[in-house]
């Protein structure tokens, strides 16, 4: 039986392993949730919220991919990338969320917007 409960353990931390080692963010995540669908980024997304810098350097790293300058990332746009500041939670650190429609990123200082652009950046294609 401990055997058998060993084997069993050994194959769960395995399992476990190899999911973390699939994501290829820097700094890894604390947790990652998978869903359906996916966001379609290009020139014709706008950008809601956010710190002032933070979004002036996501602005200027989409602007380099996309040809997309003297534009303003602020105009309503069906689909967009939306910075929520809540006033509780631990610093640096930010929730990400990713529909078809919008990607809202949730943090409750400005190093935690920092790092969901950073993210956001890794996911896209080099």
């Amino acid at each position: 039986m401990k055997k058998t409960l060993l084997a069993v353990f050994v194959a769960c931390c395995t399992l476990s392993l190899s999911a973390r080692n699939q994501i290829d963010f820097l700094p890894l995540p604390y947790s990652v949730e998978y869903s359906d669908g996916e966001f379609t980024m290009d020139k014709n997304v706008s950008i809601v919220g956010g710190e002032e810098f933070n979004r002036s350097y996501l602005e200027q790293h989409l602007e380099r991919v996309f040809d997309r300058v003297g534009t303003s990332w602020e105009t309503d746009r069906s689909r967009k990338i939306e910075f929520l500041r809540i006033k509780s939670g631990e610093a640096e650190a930010y929730t990400l969320t990713v529909s078809p429609q919008k990607i809202t990123i949730v943090s409750s200082d400005k190093a935690g917007e920092f790092y969901a652009i950073q993210t956001i950046l890794q996911m896209m294609p080099a």
